[in-house]
């Protein structure tokens, strides 16, 4: 409120998380008295120690999350209020880990005689996430308890791992065996950095010369910039892979570095006119608007870098030695909402209210259509009568009656924000041509939907 006093507010709270429950699995000795029982010629495969391989990729977490917040005003017409958290968050997975800063601050000044109201609202946050390889659970419930975490070689940097040669632990790890979950987590780095910042300007104008008439203007943002990399080092098992024709040619890829980025920019612009007016018994409320929305997401052209880990280059990145695949095309979306709308409200009495809205959104992904969505209701509001309005047992009572129309444009899947555009796919190595002895693999346009008139929503073109 205009004019009070500074107060300042802090939280801190802390809470911790463990593992509810755990796969069943048989422990270390009742897998040997199985595998002895079941397959004795395997036997000289098992180990001495006894390793609970849930409980080695799961730990107990911590969280922390602290804020403050101030708000007062500046004179007496400009409130304010500020705030700053950071949450601190461990996931019970190991490596898994979420970091936030965050801030925010809005004023809400009342100028030219209380008729115009400001509320200016930004928010900013960092956001820091290392990511861990959940694939490790599911290594964790089906990994010999027998074997021990590490086993001190130099070899897959001194984590057992299930090898072509039980008598070699240097010799190439076996594909279709499960890999070591804890080398999975404490060998792959996945981090990503998160910016965001929303915020918002919203002018509501009460006319001098007709304050029942409110003219409002809203103009917002969102905007995300989205960076990351994963970096899987060149002594981890799962980097092998078998070379294509030769399953026992097994080769190791020598680390990979993968980058990744994503920006969104979303933007609005929102005006319309409020007329509310009391006359007697009656109240009219009529309004209409305009409304602009941009949803934009760009992403650049980066490569999976396959090369000798911690090797860097002049860039800074790991030298490149394999690049697979072919450094992807940038990707760019972007797709426009434009609304016209009006509602009349009509209330008698508060007993009585009609309620009549249109409204017409046209959607870029929709090129040429301008749908109409209409509604309306009416609604008794029966507590409002002499008979019950004095009841202490019912405290309200209304029977609505409502029609209306709407629309939904996220209907496309894989379409994305082009729904109306020929899209072509590549074809798979069954449908190839050949041209002078060589193979192609050729393009083959996308069937369309249809809707439930049979019409196409993407029109199918000529190959």
């Amino acid at each position: 409120m205009a004019g009070e006093a500074l107060t300042v507010n802090v939280s801190s709270q802390t809470s911790v998380s463990k593992r509810y429950n755990s796969l069943p699995v048989l422990s270390a000795d009742e897998f040997r008295t199985a595998v002895k029982n079941i397959a004795p010629a395997n036997a000289h495969l098992l180990g001495t120690a006894n390793t609970n391989w849930q409980n080695e990729i799961f730990r107990t977490a911590m969280t922390y999350d602290n804020n403050v917040s101030l708000s007062g005003s500046i004179g007496k017409s400009m409130p304010f209020r500020a705030s700053f958290g950071n949450l601190n968050q461990e996931g019970i997975l190991l490596t898994n880990k979420l970091m936030r800063n965050s801030g925010s601050l809005s004023l809400t000044p009342v100028l030219l005689d209380d008729h115009l109201r400001i509320t200016l609202n930004v928010k900013g946050s960092v956001t820091d996430n290392n990511f861990a390889n959940t694939g490790a659970i599911g290594s964790a419930a089906v990994f010999d308890p027998t074997q021990p975490v590490y086993t001190g070689s130099s070899a897959y940097g001194g984590y057992y791992q299930y090898v072509q040669d039980p008598t070699n632990p240097n010799s190439a790890p076996q594909q279709l065996a499960p890999k070591n979950p804890v080398a999975s987590l404490l060998m792959t780095r996945d981090r990503s950095t998160v910016l965001r910042s929303i915020g918002n300007v919203q002018l509501d104008y009460k006319l001098h010369f007709l304050p029942d008439l409110h003219a409002n203007l809203n103009l917002g943002y969102d905007i995300t910039h989205s960076t990351g990399a994963k970096n899987q080092s060149t002594a981890l098992a799962d980097d092998y892979f078998n070379v294509p024709y030769d399953p026992t040619n097994t080769v190791n890829r020598g680390g990979s570095y993968t980058l990744y980025q994503q920006d969104r920019h979303n933007k609005l612009l929102e005006f319309y006119l409020n007329y509310s007016k009391q006359i007697g018994d009656h109240h009219i409320e009529i309004l209409g608007g305009y409304s602009y929305q941009d949803f934009l997401t760009t992403s650049p052209a980066f490569a999976s870098y396959l090369g000798q880990d911690g090797n860097y280059n002049a860039a800074g990145l790991p030298q490149l030695i394999v690049q697979s695949p072919a450094a992807p095309n940038p990707y760019r979306s972007e797709y426009l909402i434009l609304s016209y709308y009006g509602r009349i409200n009509y209330n008698y009495k508060d007993r009585y209210l009609l309620t009549g809205t249109l409204r017409n959104d046209q959607s870029s992904r929709f090129p040429g259509q301008k749908p109409l969505f209409p509604a309306g209701s009416f609604a008794w509001r029966i507590k409002g009568e002499d008979f019950l309005k004095d009841n202490t047992t019912i405290s309200e009572l209304k029977l609505r009656l409502g029609y209306g129309r709407t629309g939904q444009q996220d209907v496309f899947g894989i379409a994305g924000d082009y729904p109306t555009i020929q899209r072509y796919v590549h074809n798979n190595q069954q449908a190839q041509y050949l041209f002078n002895g060589i193979p192609y693999d050729p393009y083959s346009p996308r069937v369309s939907t249809k809707t439930s008139s049979g019409r196409p929503l993407i029109p199918i073109m000529p190959a």
